[in-house]
């Protein structure tokens, strides 16, 4: 493991001095994002302080014939706050683009998780949406494909069109994915957007489909999003279950008002197994790299459910001692973009 990081510190000492020679061609960028968080998990409370997503990337692009762009990006995990290892992956792919869409090759966020993003007003914080939304059997449909290839179309219309493939790897760490499909199809206009996303996903021991589908509306500092998931997983614990959400956020000058509330429905095979997870704060922006934020966020249990607070990308995942505890947390954080 020393020898790996040992490697990857080479990797971005060099990326780094090409870049200040090629600035051109080699763009630097990341996010250093720190919260201090307070949960209370029914039978204790703690306070921590978390790195969430925090990251540093290299990207460029390189012309070429007839109307080609070879481009590539390699993004690693950091952690700021010093807890653990860092430069785990994350996006990392090479690729090509044209006027007639791009095709990328590597390691990517799924289809069906960037349709998700796009509603979540708190993504990478306590109050993710994956705290609810994606997960329902242990597993998580809001992913990056290892092994995947991914075509996004141009733009037309308003509509994009996206596929990934994945030819096999470790998608799940608990299992070996066989192949993984997502797609996505997306009309955004000025003022509305509608999304829809499939997904199939095929392990060893495990068959999960998934249908997203999202709708939203935006005038001047208001933004409203409603959200609809179902999941079906065929393995040796079938279930199926449906999910909805709802976003909102109001923008004053520089200060936002963002809530959002998200509902898993019970798994058919298992009563009381739904949760609910509603979250509302206020945000500050004191420059387009500076942010800091203050927010509530609070999951509510069935009695069979064990739905958690800071899923996702978040640095800690908070759970309860037992199925059936509810979570309550309080988080300020500072998020710094380059």
């Amino acid at each position: 493991m020393m020898q790996q990081k040992h490697v990857s510190l080479a990797i971005i000492a060099l990326l780094g001095s090409l870049s200040t020679s090629l600035q051109a061609d080699i763009d630097v960028y990341g996010q250093l994002h720190l919260s201090g968080d307070w949960v209370d998990n029914a039978s204790i409370a703690d306070t921590t302080m978390t790195s969430n997503a925090s990251h540093l990337g290299f990207k460029g692009e390189h012309p070429l014939n007839y109307g080609f762009t070879a481009m590539w990006t390699l993004e690693s995990n950091i952690d700021v706050a010093g807890e653990r290892e860092w430069l785990t992956a994350r996006n990392r792919f090479i690729g090509l683009k044209h006027e007639y869409g791009t095709l990328i090759a590597g390691y990517h966020d799924t289809p069906m998780k960037i349709l998700g993003e796009s509603i979540d007003m708190w993504a990478e914080t306590m109050a993710d949406r994956r705290n609810i939304i994606g997960s329902g059997d242990g597993t998580s449909s809001d992913i990056r494909s290892r092994n995947s290839a991914m075509y996004i179309s141009p733009t037309l219309y308003g509509m994009e069109w996206r596929m990934m493939a994945s030819v096999g790897g470790d998608n799940d760490p608990n299992m070996d994915s066989q192949y993984m499909l997502s797609s996505s199809l997306i009309y955004n206009h000025e003022y509305a957007f509608i999304g829809f996303s499939g997904e199939r996903q095929k392990q060893t021991e495990l068959a999960r489909d998934h249908a997203r589908a999202i709708a939203g509306v935006r005038y001047a500092g208001a933004k409203l999003n409603v959200f609809y998931e179902y999941m079906k997983s065929d393995s040796i614990d079938e279930f199926s279950r449906q999910g909805y959400g709802s976003s909102a956020s109001y923008t004053l000058y520089d200060t936002s008002l963002k809530m959002q509330a998200f509902y898993a429905d019970n798994n058919d095979t298992r009563a009381n197994s739904d949760a609910l997870s509603f979250s509302v704060g206020l945000s500050q922006t004191f420059s387009k790299n500076l942010e800091m934020y203050l927010l509530y966020a609070q999951t509510i249990n069935g009695a069979n459910a064990s739905y958690a607070l800071g899923s996702g990308e978040h640095g800690d995942t908070y759970y309860g001692d037992t199925a059936g505890d509810d979570l309550m947390g309080v988080s300020a954080g500072i998020s710094y973009r380059f």
